[in-house]
């Protein structure tokens, strides 16, 4: 924000010095390019700075955790570019509805894993967390029976909720 103003306010003295004629044109399309350049430097820091990275370690943490409760026999986490990839092994008797709830464990528990190094909002009973307004998460949830449907989940950074 601070760049913002400043770099308005020289291009605003630039802009009296030429209408007083005490800088030349030519100077002020210099000062005009160099602001453009900082400024454009500002604001690909700015995004760069607030896009979160989710690490090895992380990812190592969370699998661990989910990997405590007796239901989950596996799970595999991913990040491809700007997905989330969740895949998760459950014991054969799970119902439909335990299925979901472990899925979206698996994708709160690595949100909550982020959030612990950084300002994103941790996940909630009723929402995932801040993380996956950055990336798209896929989940995909199986048995250890060949015979039994996978379930699979989506959710992109521009929806608010899972769809299955």
């Amino acid at each position: 924000m601070i760049g913002y103003v400043l770099g308005v306010a020289t291009l605003i003295i630039s802009l009296i010095l030429v209408a007083n004629q005490r800088l030349s044109r030519k100077h002020f399309s210099g000062v005009f390019l160099g602001l453009i350049l900082i400024l454009g430097l500002i604001i690909l820091m700015v995004k760069t700075q607030n896009f979160p990275v989710v690490t090895k370690k992380q990812i190592h943490a969370a699998t661990d955790h989910l990997e405590n409760n007796n239901d989950i026999l596996q799970v595999v986490i991913e990040v491809e570019e700007k997905t989330i990839f969740c895949s998760i092994k459950v014991k054969h008797n799970s119902s439909e509805e335990e299925k979901e709830e472990l899925g979206e464990s698996c994708a709160k528990v690595l949100a909550k894993e982020v959030s612990k190094n950084s300002a994103l909002t941790k996940p909630t009973a009723n929402y995932l967390g801040e993380l996956y307004n950055f990336y798209s998460l896929e989940l995909m949830v199986g048995t250890d029976h060949e015979e039994d449907e996978i379930m699979f989940m989506r959710k992109n950074k521009d929806t608010k909720e899972l769809v299955w």
